[in-house]
């Protein structure tokens, strides 16, 4: 059995509830400029039990995005200006010196959306380079640097034969595990990879950038059978509580409580800290900076107890989609059989080939 942890990221000391959570994901270019900037994340820190270090792949992607210059020069310090950015290995494993997070990712150059098979295999090949390159310099620096440290290696492919030829050139680095963005892919690609993952020896990845539902559903069935660690981080928290939305600690559906009615006949059951003992009533008289506090708290808790909660009913696939069903909405069913279809004919065929289990999961 392994360990499924969720971590929350675009966070603020003041955003966190009174204890600790699972873990924090800082990001290089964000948190990790200054002295000053450094010295906040340690405390910030602090309040996860197994921080990551997120090497800032995606403030490269808002920047060539935006048309803004980006290089990566190691001669020059970290430099992140309004238009303009230097960042390379050196500066994500220098903040990883002094943060000693739990889990570092390697640099790396986010493949932008693209149409077609062609436009992906071409966004795929024009950073390729740079993905091989500064992961090498990463592990190297890392080896030297920060031992105690885990380095993952962030996966930027469109699928898995654009994955094949990526590994062929970094393998050898032996990485602590593999970082996946999600952002482009869906449920059942994620599945598709991670399976991949799993066959090719890799057991230990975490997801980057979602903690939707169904998400965490496959990554805690996952990590109890078969990875020894799987991790999701998001701000999904914080920018639900920033809109007033309040996330049910159920299924982690939203519910908005802005200029709103609020039935005084429903009941708060959500068994976290900060909702005993208050109504929805209670909740929705708060001034709107009591509530982006409360809410964010709130909806902290309500995300690690859906990932315990999940976890702790995935002894078997039975098991498993009867709770979705008991606590998703309706409109679900269809996606929580499709990913419990996955799920057993891998866990049947595990032995077969990944081609065969590829075929045998594509029609589904």
């Amino acid at each position: 059995m392994g360990e499924l942890c969720i971590v929350f990221a675009g966070t603020k000391i003041t955003l966190l509830p009174g204890d600790s959570v699972g873990g924090i994901l800082a990001n290089v270019p964000d948190d990790c400029v200054s002295d000053s900037d450094i010295n906040y994340a340690k405390q910030m820190f602090k309040k996860g039990k197994k921080n990551i270090l997120d090497c800032g792949g995606f403030t490269i992607f808002t920047y060539e995005r935006d048309k803004k210059e980006f290089i990566s020069d190691p001669s020059q310090p970290i430099i992140k200006k309004d238009r303009f950015l230097n960042l390379a290995p050196i500066h994500v494993i220098q903040a990883a010196l002094f943060l000693k997070p739990y889990i570092v990712m390697a640099l790396d150059y986010p493949i932008n959306f693209a149409d077609g098979p062609a436009g992906k295999d071409l966004e795929f090949t024009k950073k390729l380079g740079f993905q091989i390159k500064w992961a090498w310099e990463c592990a190297e620096l890392k080896e030297k640097y920060c031992l105690e440290s885990m380095l993952f290696l962030p996966v930027q492919a469109f699928n898995i034969n654009q994955f094949k030829w990526y590994w062929k050139h970094v393998k050898n680095i032996n990485p602590d595990g593999l970082s996946l963005p999600v952002r482009h892919l869906t449920l059942k690609e994620v599945a598709l990879f991670l399976i991949y993952f799993y066959k090719i020896g890799i057991k230990r990845v975490h997801l980057l950038g979602s903690t939707q539902p169904l998400l965490i559903v496959l990554s805690a069935y996952l990590a109890y059978h078969f990875f020894e660690w799987i991790s999701l981080d998001s701000t999904t928290w914080q920018q639900s509580s920033r809109n007033k939305k309040y996330m049910n600690p159920h299924d982690l559906s939203v519910e908005y409580f802005g200029n709103t009615l609020v039935d005084a006949d429903i009941q708060n059951d959500c068994p976290c800290i900060y909702c005993q003992g208050k109504s929805f009533l209670d909740l929705n008289d708060l001034e709107d900076t009591e509530k982006t506090y409360a809410f964010g708290w709130h909806n902290i808790k309500a995300t690690e107890n859906f990932g315990k909660q999940v976890f702790n009913h995935c002894e078997n696939v039975q098991v498993l989609r009867a709770y979705l069903n008991k606590k998703l909405q309706p409109k679900q069913r269809d996606e929580v059989e499709q990913l419990c279809q996955i799920l057993t004919v891998f866990e049947t065929f595990t032995d077969l080939s990944i081609e065969n289990i590829f075929d045998l999961i594509d029609p589904l």
